[in-house]
This record gives structure tokens, C-alpha cells and sequence, in this order.
């Protein structure tokens, strides 16, 4: 069978086929009615190097109430974020474990499909418009912020940007940081970090905005992503994506770290600003 699985009937996309980037699911039509499970559905990105190990974009397990099942029975519909795909003329592949369905009639679980069968690759994207800078707050959760406070703060500033240079993916240089921080007066036990994102360089390379974009999605879909294997990424708060500061924020940040204990209303700055810092 052409997935090595004779229960699979068809996929969307298919084998091979070139894909636009921004497609938002993908289905496998199973030639038996199914019902969805515990196990894993995973998308790669196929690194070029055999010594290094392919870029994990997403991964989602059927009772995670985000993949659904079509009325025919039949049909699995899995959705993708937009940061999945974010690599034009790059190569993709879909793992499914066994048991991420089973079958309605005997309740039993189906295999899966193994590593590069199901592959498909992207189309070359259209060059998007330049964006400035971006200078914008991050927030680790409580744990995070213990082990920020108790370590070499620069090495883990330096940590997360090489987690997000994999991750993302992007070069290292595109992010970077002053290396400074304040505790959230909102949640005080939790920290704020601030970083950079640099414009880009030459119309081939993302934009500045592509790039916070792709971030803030990779941060609020956390836990199906890479960012929640990561040593370091991990500890990002999700429920606080990357965001951009105000220039009266950026003014107070650089200024005085302590007159933010002085505001009640800090949080309207912090997590609404929507101006980039020149």
C-alpha cells in the first residue's frame, strides 16, 4: 500500500504534492469508520543534515479535542498552526503512531505510518513586506522565573534565543537581547525578559513581523510544539505570548526598573502596547 498502511484510504495533502504554506489542516480519509485516541499525529520538517535530527513543527494527539472527525466517519481532520510550515521549498513529513486511532467496529487500534512515507514539500513564498525592529516582552512561568533568578542570567538569555533560533526556525542573529528584566507586577513571581527582533537584511530572509508572528504562535501552541522539549523554552509562560512594547513602556524600562511597583494599571502597557521601539 502506499502508506504501508492498508487502512489509510487517501490523504490531503498527498504524497509528494507541493503545498501552500499557509494551508490551516490536513485529513486522512481511513477506509474503515474510526474513532480518534491517545496517541500522537506528528509534522517534521526534514533537515538537510543526516547527523542532525529533524525539526519537530507540531504534534497532537487525537484526544486533544483538536483533531475532529468528519460526518462520514471515515475522515480525520487535523488542524495546523501557522507556524508549521513557515519554510518555503522545504520538505515535510507526517508520523502517525499506532493508536492515535481505532476502529468503530471492534475498538481496536490502528498502526500508524512510519517516518518519510507520508512527505510533501512548499511552495516558494512571495516575498512579504520589510518590517522595522521589534523590541517586545517575554514572560516565564513561575518556575521559569525561580531557575532565571538562581542562574547565570546572560547564559539563559543566550539559552532561549538558541532554542528559538532551532525552533522557529531562524538565524541566531535575526534575535537578540539587552539582557534586561523585571519582575510582572501583575504576577510578581513571574519574570519578564526583554528581546529583539532584528529586520531583515535582504528581501530572501523573513521579515521582522514574519518572525514575531511565527513566535507568538510557537508560544501559545507551547505544549504541541518544540518549545515544550526544550530545557529552556519550556518555561515560557503560553498564556502571555511575545509582545510588543510601547515606546512610553520602553521609556520606563530603560529608565527605572522599580517604578513599575508604583503602577497599577502597568499591565495595559506591558501586554496592550502595540508601538515598536525605534
Amino acid at each position: 500500500a502506499e502508506y504501508d498502511n492498508p487502512a489509510i484510504e487517501s490523504t490531503k495533502p498527498a504524497i509528494n504534492e507541493f503545498i501552500d504554506s499557509s494551508i490551516n489542516e490536513i485529513t486522512i480519509k481511513y477506509s474503515i469508520p474510526v474513532r480518534l485516541s491517545t496517541a500522537n499525529i506528528s509534522i517534521f520538517q526534514l533537515n538537510g543534515d543526516l547527523y542532525k535530527p529533524n525539526l519537530l513543527r507540531q504534534t497532537i494527539s487525537g484526544d486533544s479535542k483538536l483533531c475532529t472527525i468528519g460526518s462520514d466517519n471515515h475522515t480525520v481532520h487535523i488542524p495546523i498552526f501557522s507556524s508549521t510550515f513557515n519554510q518555503q521549498n522545504s520538505s515535510y513529513h507526517v508520523v502517525i503512531d499506532n493508536n492515535f486511532v481505532i476502529s468503530q467496529e471492534r475498538n481496536e487500534p490502528l498502526i500508524g505510518t512510519n517516518e518519510k512515507i507520508w512527505m510533501f514539500s512548499t511552495k516558494p513564498f512571495k516575498t512579504g513586506k520589510h518590517s522595522e525592529s521589534i523590541t517586545g516582552l517575554l514572560r516565564l512561568n513561575e518556575e521559569g522565573s525561580s531557575k532565571f533568578l538562581q542562574t547565570n542570567q546572560s547564559e539563559f538569555f543566550n539559552n532561549i534565543i538558541q532554542a528559538f533560533s532551532k525552533i522557529i526556525p531562524v538565524d541566531e542573529q535575526r534575535i537578540t537581547t539587552n539582557g534586561k528584566w523585571q519582575n510582572d507586577p501583575t504576577f510578581p513571581k513571574k519574570v519578564l525578559l526583554s528581546f529583539t527582533i532584528n529586520e531583515a537584511k535582504s528581501a530572501m530572509e523573513p521579515s521582522s513581523k514574519t518572525i514575531f508572528d511565527n513566535l507568538g504562535t510557537l508560544i501559545e501552541r507551547k505544549r504541541f510544539t518544540a518549545l515544550s522539549n526544550n530545557e529552556y523554552s519550556s518555561l515560557i509562560d503560553e498564556s502571555a505570548s511575545f509582545t510588543i512594547t510601547s515606546k512610553l513602556f520602553w521609556k520606563i524600562f530603560a529608565t527605572d526598573y522599580n517604578i513599575f511597583n508604583k503602577y497599577n494599571n502597568i499591565n495595559n502597557i506591558i501586554f496592550f502596547g502595540t508601538s515598536e521601539e525605534p
